[in-house]
């Protein structure tokens, strides 16, 4: 039986365990969509389970609590090494909870399942989930719009639905908490990790969707994260390789930085994220703020007043290993007013240190009993006190939704902005002489997550097209320009995905240079960035340029519905395109 065959076996299973079989004589039941599981208000006895949890629990048991691994929710048989490293996660290293990454829908159900039984305590299951669950669940999950699409629709509505969307499934899938929204106000056309992760540069818009995305995953029972305190806007370096610095002093960060983070602190978000950023304003250590007792306890507690769960961003990451060992960098964080230490990249080590300061009292008891009592607090506002397991039934009727898929286009018709259009190439006509070049700034090998090219192929099949990436030769890349140079228009689409590491947002040096040749072919040419609105900056000569703000499916859809005039383009850049175009500006066509 094929891998496809028996994740399909499994949830016919799992359907008909839940009355949902075949009815004689006609076609399978469909069960209705479960309600929302709430997010606990505060009683009584809630509060009775928080410290009497935390009264059982040993100093070594506390010290696992505030570690959160990541783990990955593939297939794993359970004699293997990997199903083992979990179960020893849960059992030996007795970790408060994890982040979820690569899994389809039934097995990371079933995983989260299996190690929730495991547990002496609940497990707290979080997921990097900024743009919808098939961020990281793939093959079923639902890859929704970055968060700077609904920044160019300015629709608070569009950001709670898209919130309870995302809330919607990532319950169905046992996870109870989203490391989103981000609260970043990207003013920095530089910045390499953010961009189109923020809803855009100007702090009330920010604050306002921000706020909104909160409340709708609430109303589904989701808990959420607002990062990366005090804010990672403003930086040409990714935090995932270096130690980036935020030199911005106090005014500007009480003007821009932090009113998102007020907001989300007065919408009632669960969590905050610290990022690993040096803000001499805020603390002229230099440390990250993740080792900052002046950014977390004197800021965001004492200011701001938050009083929810504080989470590190990933510790295993550049901006704080370049300083510090794991274990030494889980105790400093603590002690500074962490309360939850995310993939540390040895965890053993950090619940060791963790006990080891504890006993000698570098790290004071009552410091880490109060970073427990915050996370069981947090884990009875997820229903966590009364039930654990998720049922896989859920996958069914919560995942992928129809209507949750049908907003989701909406969401990218209405943000796809068209910039610039100065030789009035739009809206394209059918027939021959069109060319389609697609840039992929990823390697080919790394797949793209959809393809506009079987767009232009419904609409014009004798399109000619060319994919053009950075191992493409000197001849090739001539014969695409030579076809340019005959075309009666040429589409380009343009690929360059934020990601973690990478060190830019923007297209390879050799790629940019290649559309400024395309740009310059004396042809009408149509640039569509399915990355960063910013890449027009590396080709501002382009005669026409469409945003889409990332590469989902729903984003490629409404490009390929919109340069054939059957929608009209509605959104407006949420940034400022130095030297170019201003934050609010798009054509109505």
């Amino acid at each position: 039986m094929s891998a496809a065959s028996r994740a399909t076996a499994l949830l016919l299973a799992a359907a008909v365990a839940s009355g949902c079989a075949t009815r004689s004589g006609g076609p399978a039941a469909v069960p209705p969509r479960a309600n929302a599981p709430a997010v606990n208000a505060s009683t009584a006895a809630g509060a009775d389970w928080v410290e009497q949890t935390l009264a059982s629990l040993s100093l070594e048991e506390k010290a696992g609590q505030v570690l959160m691994p990541v783990i990955r929710a593939h297939h794993a048989n359970l004699a293997s090494a990997e199903a083992r490293r979990l179960e020893s996660l849960v059992r030996e290293l007795g970790a408060g909870g994890f982040i979820v990454s690569r899994g389809d829908p039934l097995e990371t159900v079933e995983t989260l399942n299996r190690l929730q039984r495991a547990a002496k305590v609940p497990l707290l299951i979080a997921a990097d989930f900024e743009w919808g669950t098939g961020v990281h669940i793939l093959h079923g999950g639902t890859f929704m719009p970055y968060a700077m699409a609904i920044g160019a629709t300015g629709d608070e509505e569009l950001a709670r639905t898209q919130a309870r969307a995302t809330a919607r499934e990532a319950r169905a899938l046992g996870i109870h908490m989203a490391f989103a929204p981000v609260a970043d106000v990207n003013n920095n056309p530089d910045n390499p990790i953010i961009a189109l992760r923020s809803f855009g540069e100007d702090p009330a818009e920010v604050a306002r969707l921000a706020a909104a995305w909160t409340r709708g995953a609430r109303e589904a029972g989701l808990l959420t994260t607002a990062k990366h305190f005090p804010g990672h806007g403003d930086t040409g370096l990714d935090s995932h390789l270096v130690l980036a610095t935020i030199a911005a002093d106090r005014a500007r960060l009480d003007a821009v930085e932090l009113p998102p983070f007020r907001a989300q602190v007065a919408a009632g978000v669960e969590a905050v994220m610290i990022g690993h950023l040096a803000v001499p304003a805020l603390d002229p250590s230099g440390l990250p703020a993740t080792l900052s007792a002046p950014i977390m306890g004197g800021v965001l507690r004492g200011e701001l007043g938050f009083r929810g769960l504080v989470v590190s961003d990933a510790m295993d990451m550049g901006g704080v290993t370049g300083g510090f060992a794991p274990g030494e960098a889980a105790v400093r964080s603590l002690a500074a007013g962490n309360d939850v230490v995310l993939m540390s990249p040895a965890p053993e080590e950090a619940k060791a240190a963790i006990v080891a300061a504890v006993k000698e009292r570098r790290l004071p008891q009552a410091r880490l009993d109060d970073a427990v009592r915050r996370l069981l607090e947090t884990k009875r506002l997820a229903g966590l006190d009364r039930t654990r397991e998720s049922d896989p039934a859920r996958v069914w009727t919560d995942v992928a939704h129809p209507d949750d898929l049908a907003r989701m286009q909406e969401l990218a018709d209405r943000s796809l902005t068209l910039v610039k259009d100065d030789a009035g190439a739009l809206p394209l006509a059918p027939g021959p002489g069109l060319v389609h070049v697609t840039l992929a700034g990823d390697p080919l090998y790394e797949r793209l997550d959809a393809s506009f090219e079987s767009e232009v192929r419904r609409r014009v099949p004798e399109t000619t097209s060319f994919t053009v990436e950075p191992r493409t030769g000197a001849e090739d890349r001539a014969r695409v320009l030579a076809a340019a140079r005959e075309a009666r228009v040429v589409v380009v689409s343009a690929f360059a995905r934020v990601r973690a590491f990478k060190g830019s947002a923007a297209l390879p040096e050799d790629l940019s240079a290649f559309l400024q040749e395309l740009c310059a072919s004396g042809r009408p040419v149509v640039v569509v960035s399915y990355a960063s609105p910013y890449l027009l900056l590396q080709a501002p000569a382009a005669p026409a340029y469409v945003a889409a703000y990332g590469h989902s499916g729903f984003a490629i859809r409404a490009v390929g519905k919109a340069l054939f005039g059957e929608i009209p383009f509605r959104g407006r850049l949420p940034v400022t395109l130095p030297g170019l175009f201003q934050r609010g500006h798009g054509l109505a066509k």
